[in-house]
């Protein structure tokens, strides 16, 4: 190997260099190249990879390592470095064969990478906020509306489970309406009261609240049956509000740690707001579809009550007019007209 003073512009360069053998043992490395390592050179020199980072071995950037030092080909990837206290960093590394081994030179790349996810993540949610829509538009049945919005916030927000709870507004109680993700029926049993727990305080204040460790609580969590059956450990809850009225909660679990940040926050409570929508939307039309069944109901008993009066004028033309409105609706039913149609046709004979 070459004198170290053979090294002078590699150390002072912006890019991290560093040489290992064939042993994966580091035996030169320059500041750049300790620095993107969070280690001093001295913890370096000397010693190899393996006994630096312990479980390096198994990693994908390792095997690119190997593959570079058996076959002597350069090679180039971009690899995701995790810390010992659980922080990552993004590098470009740049592998050609010298003949002590393997020279490396590292580029830190980790705000463009985290540029590029967090596009990549809007996108996904943008899209996510499209198919929402769209089931909104589409489909009228509340279950169905349902079930698309918290299988979306499930995987795009990469959580465990997820349900939403409606409020009953005669007994001020929030009760189970779907879910997604449960490992056992326990959450179909859900009954709180607003202003109970977790999720009653959400639907309380009507804001956020989350809760990181449902392990080590600040308030007891109601629901002991979903930590033991579930394992959940982190969970949050958003209330649903539609025209400054609230109709429910959405709750989300995940079974490991999680620290949500803003971004994750602002979409679940975007999310939350669709959701109340669907729900509005959802009653709105079963109750003009309830009104409008209704009239239809009304208009004909009407009609029948006139035909009936009329026919009791007369005892020789009593019960006239409903045979032939039935006689009327048998030949058109023959005749081939759509079943949807012939309400009409009895209508009209009735008159």
């Amino acid at each position: 190997m070459k004198n170290s003073s053979d090294f002078a512009i590699l150390d002072h360069l912006m890019e991290g260099c560093q040489i290992i053998d064939f042993d994966f043992r580091y035996l030169y490395v320059n500041e750049m190249a300790a620095k993107h390592g969070q280690k001093s050179k001295e913890e370096l020199l000397g010693r190899t990879m393996m006994e630096v980072y312990p479980g390096i071995e198994k990693t994908s950037m390792f095997s690119v390592l190997r593959k570079c030092l058996v076959k002597r080909k350069p090679a180039e990837l971009e690899n995701e470095f995790t810390y010992e206290d659980g922080s990552t960093a993004w590098f470009l590394l740049k592998m050609e064969p010298v003949p002590e081994g393997l020279f490396i030179l590292s580029i830190d790349i980790t705000l463009r990478k985290r540029a590029e996810i967090d596009l990549q993540e809007q996108l996904r949610r943008l899209e996510a906020f499209r198919e929402i829509d769209l089931a909104i538009i589409n489909i009228t049945n509340l279950e169905l509306v349902l079930k698309t919005i918290l299988e979306k916030v499930r995987s795009t927000l990469s959580m465990d489970a997820v349900d939403v709870l409606l409020l009953n507004p005669d007994s001020n109680v929030l009760e189970f309406a779907s879910g997604c993700g449960f490992r056992t029926k326990n959450i179909k049993k859900t009954q709180i009261r607003v202003g109970q727990g977790h999720g009653g305080r959400a639907a309380l204040e009507q804001k956020t609240v989350v809760t990181p460790d449902l392990t080590q609580p600040r308030e007891p969590f109601l629901r002991e049956s979903l930590i033991k059956g579930e394992d959940f450990i982190f969970y949050c809850a958003t209330p649903l509000i539609t025209k400054g009225n609230l109709v429910g909660v959405l709750e989300v679990f995940r079974r490991t740690q999680f620290n949500p940040n803003k971004n994750w926050l602002d979409f679940l409570e975007t999310i939350a707001r669709q959701a109340s929508i669907a729900i509005e939307s959802s009653r709105l039309f079963h109750s003009l579809h309830r009104s409008k069944m209704e009239l239809m109901l009304a208009y004909d008993m009407t009609l029948e009550g006139w035909s009936k009066a009329l026919d009791l004028r007369d005892k020789e033309t009593e019960g006239h007019t409903q045979r032939v409105t039935e006689m009327t609706v048998a030949l058109a039913r023959k005749a081939g007209i759509p079943e949807n149609e012939l309400v009409h046709i009895r209508r009209g004979a009735l008159r």
